[in-house]
């Protein structure tokens, strides 16, 4: 069985993980956002696709994330 403190170092890496590409889509959004008058359409399409990108990433590694905690509760 693991410890509570495993458990919790285990959940603080895990939502330092997911929380950099975040961080970065953010960013990404707020540089069209600012920019938008001085980029080209090509140029916003693909910041926007990069950070939808990895927002979907971190979607999907929440929703495995998820389904192992369920599991591990479940035990």
């Amino acid at each position: 069985m693991m410890k509570l403190e495993d458990y919790i170092s285990t959940e603080r890496e895990f939502l330092h993980s997911i929380s950099t590409p975040l961080m970065i889509s953010m960013s990404q959004l707020d540089f069209v956002i600012a920019k938008k008058d001085k980029l080209s359409l090509e140029e916003i399409i693909d910041k926007i696709q990069k950070a939808k990108t990895a927002i979907d990433k971190v979607s999907s590694e929440v929703h495995l994330r998820r389904r192992h905690i369920k599991s591990l509760i479940s035990e």
